[in-house]
């Protein structure tokens, strides 16, 4: 019997290279495949090796300890700093008496002299709100009259430093004759609203 092929020639070399293209493209897919995976299987059990996980378990307590001391050390570097913040707001959050001192001694004429000066926090009663510290000064001296006192007295309201200044109390001295007049100033002063 006769073949006969009445499939023209070039069509048959043309199927027959797209047959091996594919072959080749299926062929170089899976090598493709197989490599990325073996690419993969490798590391991956690198990593699981027990020794190797051991280790980095035994880095990783040893950081942690580490880490711990560090903690441990600047928590203790904190309580240290918040004590010497405490210190640093106590101190400041008290008034400069000098600056007052000074403007008491420039009031002082010469026929006034201070003897004592008391300073006492105010006393505020429970039921008002207390909008600040407040103080009590009190001033005791003696001066050659009375209109000597009352002129200090003035010149102390005049300053604006105090809420209220009152004269407590005003004797003669028998024993001086150079200071007539002892007084006692009380001077209330607080924060500025």
């Amino acid at each position: 019997m006769l073949h006969v092929n009445l499939i023209p020639a070039h069509r048959r070399d043309t199927n027959r290279c797209r047959r091996l293209a594919r072959w080749w493209i299926t062929g170089a897919c899976v090598y493709s495949l197989i490599l990325g995976l073996v690419c993969l299987i490798i590391p991956m059990r690198n990593q699981l090796d027990p020794h190797k996980i051991e280790h980095d378990l035994l880095t990783a307590q040893d950081q942690n300890r580490q880490f711990d001391s560090q903690t441990k050390e600047l928590r203790r570097r904190l309580a240290q700093l918040a004590a010497v913040r405490a210190e640093a707001r106590a101190v400041s959050d008290h008034p400069d008496w000098s600056i007052l001192m000074t403007e008491l001694g420039s009031l002082m004429g010469h026929d006034t002299s201070l003897q004592e000066i008391r300073l006492s926090p105010a006393a505020t009663p429970a039921t008002t709100k207390p909008t600040g510290q407040q103080y009590v000064i009190e001033l005791r001296g003696s001066g050659k009259s009375q209109p000597a006192v009352a002129n200090l007295l003035l010149h102390l309201q005049e300053t604006g430093l105090f809420e209220q200044v009152k004269l407590v109390r005003s004797s003669r001295d028998p024993r001086n004759a150079e200071a007539a007049v002892n007084f006692e100033l009380g001077c209330t002063i607080g924060d500025l609203p």
